[in-house]
């Protein structure tokens, strides 16, 4: 290794490659046992736990105190964690990792590198440069163990080390060897049968792999900010002239206040005419993403001018004009959705937009007081701010309200929309059918289900749904979904509720 990384975190990691090598092996066998083909089971709570326990350990062992300002970050993982087994949304089961991923390694950052004074662009740089730059160390588990070895030949340890790599050649190539004299002779593979029907190859296989790269991936991980290979020190970002902003915020300033003086008098007010032709509810209809994406700009333009401008009292006020006029269109975005809703009924897509537009309009407080006072922990604001808002939409199960506000109009007719819904959509849609007495049939298995639908002429997923036809419809989504049923692994409480509700 060049000497240049060798620092006291590096060297400590080497010297116990025996406490380090095998906690990585525990933890990648515990990964793979929690998320191999369960997405969102009841153990991903677990393993984010273990996750937790896995970094402590980690760096107490390194030498390091733990530092307590990342115990919120950590508890809000393991509080998002807990959101994933509670919905059967799987977009969510996606969201809900790449949240806590972000979390992980900024806490990993944060308890390596002193962050206090780093900006956005420094904060974003170091957690891009910590998930990539760490595939520069993927060979580090291997090194090391030969390092160790090297140092320490009389060691018992060693034999521990080459019983383990061993092990994990072998598994793989008695896969290979079982399958290949199965394949030759008759015998042999009626002899292993007992053996190849407990183990399926295929899943034998894939666990081998993701037990090897849960070690690898988590150890490179480990390794690479172990290193401590990205720049402390911050220079003085702000040293552009302060005109160039101001002009360009200036004229953007001016389209904005036309702008907001047209939604004040068309949109909140309400008292002049719309073009001829439009609808309050076609007005509404357009716009609404397009102004979100303006809000996002903004707030990008913003944070620009405030990280790499000189201070300038005019860029100040143009500023707080410029931040204003984005809560109007923010504003108007909001009642746009509103109605819109109203009009064309509640979707997923459409709730988060409007926790976006809500997320913003929080994060611009944290602007308008960073504009005036600038040793504002703005960064720390947006991150605790983020964290905190996702973890309620975490929570909302956004399914579960599209389902109980669109079934609870009578004028509802888009039941399509509804049986694509995950099972978070389940309660409400039991009432509904429960309301309008509908019949529930006794399902033994998919057979039995899809003579039922083949009665009704219902294939829910090649036409729009009629009302008749909708709860056969989702029951069959729910039961494709659920097939194969839950075990105390996979467990998850939406899945379950639909199958308690519907008997599936």
């Amino acid at each position: 290794m060049d000497q240049k990384f060798e620092t006291g975190y590096t060297k400590t990691l080497k010297a116990k490659f025996m406490f380090f090598a095998p906690l990585t092996l525990a933890y990648a066998i515990f990964y793979t046992f929690c998320m191999y083909k369960n997405a969102g089971g009841i153990t991903f709570p677990f393993f984010i736990a273990g996750t937790v326990a896995y970094l402590y350990l980690c760096v107490t062992k390194l030498g390091a105190t733990f530092k307590k300002s990342n115990y919120f970050l950590l508890a809000c993982a393991v509080l998002i964690s807990i959101a994933t087994p509670l919905t059967g949304n799987r977009d969510f089961w996606f969201y809900n990792k790449a949240a806590i991923f972000i979390l992980i390694v900024s806490v990993a950052v944060g308890q390596f590198y002193e962050t206090a004074g780093w900006g956005f662009g420094k904060h974003f740089v170091s957690l891009v440069a910590q998930t990539f730059g760490s595939f520069s160390c993927i060979l580090r588990p291997f090194t090391d163990a030969h390092g160790y070895n090297k140092e320490k030949p009389k060691s018992g340890s060693k034999t521990f080390l080459y019983v383990t790599l061993g092990v994990l050649i072998a598994i793989p190539l008695c896969v290979v060897i079982i399958a290949l004299l199965s394949a030759a002779d008759a015998v042999f593979r009626e002899s292993v049968k007992v053996i190849t029907d407990l183990i399926n190859v295929e899943d034998a296989t894939a666990i081998a792999f993701r037990i090897l790269w849960g070690f690898v991936g988590t150890y490179m991980f480990l390794a690479f900010i172990c290193k401590k290979t990205l720049k402390e020190e911050v220079g003085n970002s702000k040293v552009f002239e302060p005109v160039i902003a101001i002009t360009v915020t200036s004229l953007l300033s001016l389209i904005y206040l036309l702008f907001s003086g047209i939604q004040i008098a068309y949109l909140f007010l309400g008292n002049l005419k719309l073009p001829d032709g439009y609808t309050y509810a076609e007005y509404a209809r357009e716009g609404v993403f397009q102004l979100f994406a303006v809000s996002v700009l903004n707030l990008i333009i913003v944070l620009i001018c405030i990280s790499i401008f000189r201070e300038n009292k005019a860029l100040n006020v143009i500023l707080t004009i410029f931040s204003v006029c984005t809560y109007v269109m923010i504003a108007s975005a909001a009642m746009r959705m509103y109605m819109y809703v109203s009009a064309y009924y509640l979707s997923v897509d459409r709730i988060l937009v409007i926790w976006a537009l809500a997320t913003i309009a929080i994060l611009f407080v944290g602007v308008f007081i960073n504009i005036y006072k600038k040793d504002f922990k703005l960064f720390e604001f947006f991150r605790i701010t983020v964290t905190v808002c996702y973890i309620i939409l975490a929570f909302a199960r956004p399914d579960y309200i599209c389902a109980k506000v669109n079934l609870a109009r009578p004028d509802y007719k888009d039941f399509s929309y509804i049986v694509e819904l995950s099972s978070d959509a389940a309660e409400p849609v039991y009432e509904h059918l429960v309301n309008n007495n509908f019949e529930f049939p006794k399902i033994d298995n998919m057979e039995s289900l899809q003579k039922i639908l083949d009665a009704k002429h219902t294939f829910w997923y090649d036409h729009d749904i009629t009302e008749e036809e909708f709860g056969y419809a989702y029951i069959s989504r729910m039961y494709s979904d659920n097939e194969g049923g839950l075990t105390i692994r996979t467990y998850n409480f939406s899945r379950d509720k639909v199958s308690k509700l519907f008997g599936l």
